[in-house]
């Protein structure tokens, strides 16, 4: 009857290791998602940013009038 108890005992560690190793695939599997996530709202405002910056270099527009209302305001003499 020993060896049945040893024998529970191994199936029962192997058990919890399976679910140990399953649980921490799942939380790097979530981890990666959300960095992909962040690095997409990371680069969806540098785009922005960009585009802003760009439309006010191009000097079109109201971009442009405001573009030299700031220049302006914080010129330094």
């Amino acid at each position: 009857m020993n060896w049945l108890a040893l024998i529970t005992g191994v199936i029962k560690l192997v058990s919890a290791l399976a679910d140990y190793l399953r649980e921490k695939k799942l939380m790097d599997a979530g981890e990666a998602q959300a960095i992909v996530a962040g690095n997409a709202e990371t680069l969806k405002r540098l785009e922005d940013a960009r585009k802003g910056r760009d439309a006010m270099q191009a000097g079109d527009g109201d971009s442009a009038e405001w573009a030299e209302r700031v220049r302006r305001k914080y010129q330094r003499d």
